[in-house]
């Protein structure tokens, strides 16, 4: 299967990211790119994009649907409400 990850993010944010994943799994399973928005830029910010893309990565083998659902519960596995 050919899927490939594309993380949007703020200058510098994809590249540490990128350079995390690949520290941690050693060798990418996805294709990964960064694109960089100016802060400036008007767009909505992803809540837990970080933790979606590491979890598509360490799920590649599996098919598009199960890819699909893991990122997906892991955006909303990554977000924490702390309170107290």
């Amino acid at each position: 299967m050919s899927v490939g990850i594309l993380l949007i993010t703020h200058p510098g944010a994809g590249q540490a990211l990128l350079a995390v994943a690949e520290r941690l799994l050693g060798r990418m399973p996805l294709a990964v790119s960064c694109f960089e928005v100016d802060y400036d830029t008007e767009f909505s910010d992803l809540i837990a994009a970080a933790s979606t893309a590491l979890r598509a990565l360490n799920y590649a083998d599996s098919s598009l649907d199960e890819l699909a659902d893991k990122a997906a519960a892991g955006g909303k596995l990554g977000v924490v409400v702390g309170r107290g």
